[in-house]
């Protein structure tokens, strides 16, 4: 995403051609980097299950510390700029190992990210002029059923959420990943600007076309992992290794 075209808000473009897409290296990296990772977790994600846990705390506290920083450093300063890039990259580091040392925060957010995202999805499909007329409904929502889903996450453990989280975060990341070379990111920048109730109707085919394909890859990604490539033996393996889980489990013997 560029943050100075997401902030002025001139994402929402009227050419539509693929020649007037521009690309540069970094973000064409940043890209591909993740649609690598949003297949691997799609397809493949229950067997890396520890691997999606730290991606899951990273992205949430390494995302909202960047965006948070951004809004009030002034990025256009070199100095300024890698001030917030090393902040929110040290801070997401930390927040990853302890989702994965931590067994219930691990399992809490990945389905917190699961049904954030899912959500933001579901939301870039609802009457825009409502949404403008009531500005704390999107991240009310949102907030919501994030933490339905993190407590559902909890009670159902990770043999019952491994492979559906995954698929359905990989899904996401895959289809965004891909919408920098369709459109330079224009679907996820308008899902992001719902979130403020200031986005407007995409005006590109292709936009409405990246904003309904994750499904359909959600879809496949779950089929293909329960059918093949999904870890049937995970069951709880994750929750032993916890501390607090095992302190639970000597309380339960005496």
């Amino acid at each position: 995403i560029d943050p100075d075209r997401f902030r002025n808000g001139e994402w929402n473009r009227t050419d539509c051609s693929l020649s007037s897409n521009t690309y540069s290296a970094d973000f064409a990296i940043a890209s591909t980097a993740l649609v690598v990772i949003g297949f691997a977790f799609c397809f493949f994600g229950s067997r890396f299950f520890k691997l999606v846990l730290f991606f899951t705390g990273f992205v949430i506290i390494g995302g909202i510390t960047f965006y948070l920083l951004y809004q009030h450093l002034p990025c256009s300063v070199p100095e300024f700029s890698w001030v917030v890039v090393g902040t929110a990259g040290g801070l997401g580091l930390l927040a990853g190992v302890l989702t994965v040392c931590f067994y219930y925060v691990g399992i809490f957010s990945i389905g917190a990210v699961g049904g954030a995202l899912a959500t933001l999805g579901f939301l870039s499909f609802l009457n825009l002029s409502y949404i403008e007329n009531h500005s704390w409904l999107p991240i009310t929502i949102v907030a919501a059923v994030a933490i339905l889903c993190g407590l559902v996450a909890l009670k159902l453990q990770e043999r019952l959420i491994a492979i559906p989280m995954t698929a359905l975060i990989g899904a996401i990341l895959l289809v965004y990943g891909l919408d920098y070379f369709v459109e330079n990111t224009v679907a996820v920048e308008y899902t992001l600007n719902l979130l403020e109730s200031s986005a407007e109707r995409p005006k590109c085919v292709q936009t409405w076309v990246m904003l309904g394909t994750w499904p359909f890859v959600f879809g496949a990604g779950l089929l293909l992992q329960c059918l093949k490539t999904g870890d049937k033996e995970s069951d709880s393996r994750g929750r032993r290794r916890d501390p607090s889980y095992q302190r639970l489990r000597m309380k339960d013997r005496y």
